[in-house]
């Protein structure tokens, strides 16, 4: 009887959720930021996050719009920040929030380049920042003890930290107001100091978490290198895992069942270091997403330092990595490092910090390394559906080597991360019958389980390091059948000529094509950009030259590597030559430069070329074959593109013809009595001429 009726609630109230959920299903989605074990949602869309630590008092006001615009443009969505306590409080109760110190300014120029904020508000941030962080004057009060469970200090981080986020809130920042603000952070890597606290460090870890939950930012709180990372319950249902059923039972609940409203404002533990994808263990919660606060994207320097490097392949493989392991959002520390000034590095600090970053201390592009990271975020947003929605599985390839795969059952959403964990060795892997190259210590992205379109070794173009672009390199890799790709970035395409007829030169028309790199028997004729329009509309480069000792006469091998997205299909071979010949001339122009001679040491004129002429002439000996185009009147365009004007002579272009058809060359007089006397009056006449040339029959 018992069973029966606990049954029958269990019953009644799952079916109240399911219709709670069934009619959030149907409302607007709410904004704000949620999450799950599989990712953050913000604003109802799960979301790959690339982020990136800007620090604002390391930069000026001027040049921030820059460097987040660098940072957009090297696939980041997310720009994180700590907050600088000291620098707007320098005295107890005296503010500084201008300049350099704009906190608001930078978080909204931030948003106005569409990106998200993480705001580390700390209010201890480390940093290598002049005393973490702290101001001066917090030292002074009395019995005051630092990040531990102790009144006094528990008072002023407080007061500092709900300041911080009612000036947010004021200013309608967060996302839960529609702001751009996705997540704060509490504390900062507080695990190093707890135990030396013992049981005080375990309660203000508690008393921070709640304090900060308490506040009511509508988006969740991070804290870094946390695993104790505390848990409040906000409602019933706190865990999606189970349901607290009547006499304490526990009933089921399944994983992909999500309910928006349950984890706003829980605390997630996060990862800092640089290979988190494999030293991390792990949320301390089922429910809660895979996060990577800091990837350091080298170290900072202290003086008397040799420089710090970290290579572009190792910080892209830490990436790929990390999300081919569930990972869902990764920041770089630094991507921007920028500049102690005054006395804000802490001891022996440079002032110039982690300019080893993608953007360095002045905000140039670090390369390789923006343009690696870059090209790996966009190989990663390729498998988004995979990594958010699909099914993750390991299959081991050999000694080394395994492929993670996610895929979605009965849909063709499908990615593949292929991984050679040796350091020295490179490797042929087989994967769903197709063999592919693994460079050592490297992970190839297919983002359909079938196209190799980036290895995190290979710095710069994604199959240059394999030389795919020659006949035994094209054979390391899967190729199939490019019908349908248009459109896709980051493709690799082959294919086979023969060299065209004759001597001339040879050309590939590009005009379909975007952005990349092409390679006609492994020699590289050059980068493309046809998709950058001139402000006519028009790329200012279509043709490029292939040289005919590049060419065999048949089996030529060309291929392009596409970074934008184009239309193979209508690329065109072509010969070059010169044939097309024009002259435009008014009947007021200057005579021709031949209409003067030196004589007996004066310059006189020739009589009976004082009159401008229009002059055609055909270059190796060829013939005046056809006169495409010829106007006496008011012509428009150019050469290749003349059009007719208002006025034309209606016998010009047999005029011409008589005149210049079957010759190297020929000389017309721009005269109105060449072409039939005088005719639309008040108009300055032209004479534009347009021909073709050609060899003479045998």
């Amino acid at each position: 009887m018992l069973r029966s009726r606990c049954g029958a609630v269990l019953l009644k109230f799952l079916c109240l959720v399911v219709l709670s959920a069934t009619a959030l299903a149907h409302k607007k989605v709410t904004k704000g930021v949620t999450y799950d074990g599989r990712s953050l949602i913000i604003n109802g869309r799960r979301e790959l996050l690339f982020s990136g630590s800007v620090h604002y008092p390391r930069s000026t006001p001027e040049t921030w719009p820059q460097i987040i615009a660098k940072a957009k443009h090297g696939g980041l969505n997310v720009i994180q920040t700590y907050v600088f306590w000291n620098v707007h409080e320098p005295v107890q109760g005296q503010f500084n929030f201008v300049g350099r110190n704009d906190l608001v300014k930078f978080i909204k120029t931030v948003w106005q380049q569409g990106l998200y904020v993480t705001l580390r508000i700390g209010p201890f941030i480390e940093a290598e920042w002049n005393f973490g962080g702290f101001p001066y004057w917090l030292k002074e009060v009395e019995n005051i003890t630092f990040r531990t469970d102790n009144p006094p200090f528990k008072y002023h981080m407080e007061k500092f930290t709900k300041m911080i986020v009612n000036m947010m809130k004021r200013e309608k920042l967060y996302a839960s107001q529609g702001g751009p603000i996705i997540l704060s952070q509490i504390e900062n890597e507080y695990n190093m100091i707890e135990l030396a606290f013992k049981e005080k460090g375990k309660s203000y870890v508690q008393w921070a978490g709640n304090m900060a939950v308490g506040l009511k930012t509508g988006v969740p709180w991070v804290m870094c290198k946390q695993n104790d990372a505390p848990d409040p319950v906000v409602s019933l249902l706190s865990s999606p895992s189970f349901l607290q059923g009547t006499n304490n039972q526990r009933v089921l609940w399944p994983k992909n069942v999500f309910f928006p409203f349950f984890f706003v404002s829980v605390k997630i533990n996060s990862c800092n270091g640089r290979n988190c994808g494999d030293t991390f263990v792990g949320p301390n919660r089922p429910n809660k997403p895979v996060l990577w606060t800091e990837n350091w994207t080298a170290q900072y320097r202290v003086f008397g330092d040799p420089p710090s490097q970290r290579s572009a392949e190792d910080l892209a493989f830490s990436v790929a990595r990390f999300f081919s392991k569930n990972g869902t959002l990764v920041n770089y520390y630094m991507y921007h490092g920028g500049t102690n000034f005054g006395r804000t590095a802490s001891s022996f600090v440079t002032t110039r910090y982690y300019d080893e970053a993608p953007l360095d201390e002045y905000g140039f592009q670090k390369e390789p390394k923006w343009g690696h990271l870059r090209d790996l975020h966009s190989a990663l947003r390729l498998c988004r559906k995979a990594l958010l929605w699909g099914l993750p599985t390991v299959h081991t390839m050999g000694k080394d080597l395994e492929a993670l795969v996610y895929e979605k059952p009965g849909t063709s959403v499908c990615a593949a991360f292929l991984t050679n964990n040796d350091t020295r060795v490179a490797a042929t892997a087989t994967f769903r019958g197709v063999e592919f190259y693994l460079p050592s210590r490297s992970i190839s992205i297919l983002p359909d389980c079938k196209t190799l379109v980036f290895n995190t070794q290979r710095a710069g173009v994604a199959g240059e390091s394999l030389r795919i672009y020659k006949q035994h390199g094209s054979h390391r890799v899967g190729w199939s059948n490019s019908k349908g790709s248009e459109g896709k970035p980051l493709t690799w395409y082959k294919r086979y000529f023969d060299a065209p007829h004759g001597n001339e030169p040879v050309a590939l028309d590009l005009s379909s094509m975007g952005k990349g790199q092409a390679w006609v028997n492994g020699e590289n004729i050059g980068r493309y950009w046809v998709s950058y329009l001139s402000p006519l509309g028009k790329p200012s480069q279509s043709m490029y030259h292939v040289p005919r000792a590049f060419l065999k006469p048949i089996g030529n091998l060309l291929v392009l590597f596409e970074e934008t997205g184009g239309n193979p299909e209508q690329i065109t071979i072509v010969t070059i030559n010169r044939d097309t010949i024009c002259s435009y001339i008014s009947e007021f122009h200057t005579p021709h430069v031949k209409s003067w001679e030196r004589k007996h040491g004066k310059i006189k004129a020739v009589a009976e070329m004082m009159k401008p002429h229009a002059h055609l002439k055909c270059p190796n000996h060829k013939i005046i074959k056809s006169i495409q185009f010829a106007s006496f009147g008011d012509p428009l365009g150019i050469c290749g593109n003349y059009t007719m004007g208002t006025c034309n002579y209606p016998g010009t272009k047999s005029v011409v013809e008589k005149a210049c058809l079957g010759k190297t060359s020929c000389t017309i007089p721009v005269m109105h009595d060449t072409f039939g006397g005088h005719t639309c009056s008040g108009i300055s006449k032209t004479l534009a001429v347009q021909a073709r040339c050609g060899r003479k029959k045998n």
